[in-house]
């Protein structure tokens, strides 16, 4: 009862709510991106590295300008950032189906990256508020929940079959329903003014052992997160183009995608709230080890073990990213958005240069050995979250203190 009370009345906010949407609509040009440059490729040409810019320069330019963005966020509020970057980024990639070169649809997908980079710090520095101090971690992975789902649904199924039957040019009719949902659903949803907290007391204790983190265990924290996000950058963005040197259709690799996405949208909030409850280090190290098998099961699986691999690879991966950001912002309460910028700009940075490497590692050894490597890279992540981060095994909690009124 006192789980389901609490799960209900966070769905029911409306602050996380609009942070969710919002994300659900943003995040879905990180499902159409690899799909489309995939797609291009076979038109264009392209090499697996060249597949790789795309993706590259939109993450890059997102992930440079967020600690940027989180600062102004806390200057002029968060409705203005949050709508206008989801906007601007679906007017861009939009246009980016249409161009006729290689230089042209880098750059529009570029332009792109910088309305993810004016949305994520307020979004995840809304949803963290909402959750109050004891649920951070389960209000941030509802947050992530949405932008998976937009993903996999719109980013990935929905595009694939419309890049299947329409070709590229296809992509600007998801531009204009994502602008009317921005408009008239996330808009009114997304708070003017920014988010910010002190933290009580008891807060302050009963994360001591992460007030004293040494700058050597946060260089390791941060490791961690740029090794999770260029193995998850890798495996997401060159399984379409692996599947399509294979002769397989957008809609079928769109699919898969989308198996794995949902699976690590479900996974992120299970996962978060059991780590509200155990503790973080426990749950980040099992789910990231976890990762490395169930990766390596799909890349040698067929048919529909493939699929099964992808769903559960997306579930054990899912929670990582929501426990590692809400980690980085207990260092700095009182500048939410601006630690939710900084961690997420690290992880778009570190996941964009990743796959380039990536893209030119396949051009030589091949995508099937690169997504081999890149996945048991993951074990770098796991040790050093297992140095890095204190044991933070929880004290007996009543209902009432893990799920009270504290927005």
């Amino acid at each position: 009862m006192c789980m389901g009370d609490g799960v209900v009345a966070l769905f029911r906010d409306r602050r996380l709510l609009g942070a969710a949407l919002g994300h659900f609509l943003q995040d879905t040009w990180l499902g159409v991106v690899p799909v489309m440059m995939a797609a291009s490729s076979s038109r264009m040409g392209l090499s697996n590295a060249q597949t790789a810019l795309g993706y590259l320069f939109y993450e890059s330019v997102a992930g440079l300008s967020q600690p940027l963005f989180g600062h102004l966020t806390e200057r002029f509020g968060s409705r203005r950032l949050g709508v206008g970057g989801v906007m601007w980024t679906s007017l861009m990639v939009g246009l980016a189906g249409w161009a006729p070169s290689l230089p042209l649809l880098i750059l529009l997908v570029t332009l792109g990256g910088l309305g993810a980079g004016a949305f994520h710090p307020q979004g995840a520095a809304n949803a963290s508020f909402a959750g109050g101090e004891s649920r951070q971690a389960t209000s941030a992975s509802i947050f992530f929940l949405g932008g998976t789902l937009g993903q996999a649904v719109f980013g990935a199924a929905v595009a694939g079959l419309t890049i299947n039957s329409l070709g590229t040019e296809g992509v600007l009719l998801l531009t204009l329903a994502v602008w009317v949902l921005a408009w008239v659903i996330v808009r009114p949803s997304i708070p003017v003014e920014a988010p910010t907290r002190v933290k009580s007391a008891a807060a302050r204790r009963l994360n001591a052992p992460l007030a004293t983190i040494s700058g050597f265990s946060m260089l390791l924290l941060l490791l961690a997160v740029a090794t999770r996000a260029g193995s998850r950058s890798a495996f997401v963005n060159f399984v379409p183009k692996m599947w399509d040197d294979l002769g397989r259709s957008p809609a079928e690799y769109g699919f898969a995608l989308s198996i794995f996405l949902f699976g690590s949208a479900f996974g992120g909030v299970a996962g978060s709230y059991l780590a509200d409850r155990v503790g973080r280090k426990r749950v980040l190290l099992l789910t990231i080890g976890l990762t490395i098998p169930a990766m390596l099961w799909f890349l040698h699986a067929e048919g529909f073990w493939a699929l099964l691999a992808m769903a559960i690879a997306g579930m054990v991966a899912g929670p990582a990213h929501a426990l590692l950001v809400v980690t980085v912002q207990e260092l700095m309460p009182t500048r939410a958005a601006f630690a939710s910028g900084l961690t997420l700009g690290f992880t778009f940075v570190s996941g964009s240069a990743c796959l380039w490497l990536a893209g030119l590692a396949a051009d030589v050894w091949g995508l099937q050995n690169v997504l081999i490597g890149s996945t048991l890279a993951l074990g770098v992540a796991v040790v050093s979250i297992l140095i890095a981060i204190p044991s933070d095994k929880p004290g007996a909690a009543s209902c009432r203190a893990a799920f009270g009124a504290d927005e």
